[in-house]
């Protein structure tokens, strides 16, 4: 191998070395460094873009009842003060959907089908 052919696997090596301690970050949890593929501003934005869209798809919001949104609400808040990553912009909402399921998206944000809390027996199971 040529001089200027091992001088660039080199540098190609290194310039891939820097880039991938430049993408990793602390896990709040482990307190270990680990790869992130995308940044927490980065996150928060993907949550946002697709929130409303994810609602509509999954029956909309529940509005008939806005004190169980509250309820929801104020469950979800108490565990996200205590969560590693308490930080988050974190959203809650309930949807029109009788399916029992939950989900969340990237950025804080959490929906729960009308369906599930149906289905639940005490605020333990809910959070």
């Amino acid at each position: 191998m040529s001089r200027h052919r091992l001088r660039f696997h080199l540098l190609a090596l290194l310039a891939a070395l820097i880039a991938l301690a430049a993408g990793c970050g602390v896990n709040p949890v482990t307190g270990r460094s680990e790869l992130r593929l995308i940044s927490e501003p980065e996150e928060i934005a993907m949550g946002k873009q697709n929130y409303i869209p994810g609602q509509q798809q999954s029956g909309g919001q529940y509005v008939v009842d806005p004190q169980l949104t509250a309820y929801v609400s104020e469950v979800g808040r108490k565990l996200a003060r205590v969560s590693d990553r308490n930080q988050l912009p974190y959203e809650f909402v309930v949807l029109n959907e009788s399916v029992p399921n939950a989900w969340a998206m990237p950025g804080g944000k959490i929906a729960v089908n009308r369906g599930l809390l149906t289905e639940l027996r005490s605020e333990a199971e809910l959070a």
